[in-house]
């Protein structure tokens, strides 16, 4: 999976709860742990919105909006 962050915020980290996985967590890329991954962001300190994107082969993208306050 590739995971893209935009607006007001940053990404931070992903991750799959494989303990072992030799994935760098900053990549933005992760390999699913029985179909699950995880992003994590980081809220800046000016408010907006912030748009998640998940891209994998073989599916179709998905966006989520949040708002940072």
């Amino acid at each position: 999976m590739q995971f893209n962050v935009r607006g007001a915020a940053t990404f931070a980290g992903v991750g799959n709860a494989v303990p072992m996985s030799q994935e760098s967590f900053q990549s933005g890329a992760r390999s699913t742990f029985d179909g699950r991954a995880m992003a994590v962001v980081r809220a800046g300190k000016i408010p907006g919105n912030v748009d998640i994107e998940v891209s994998s082969e073989g599916l179709p993208t998905a966006t989520a909006t949040v708002a940072v306050e």
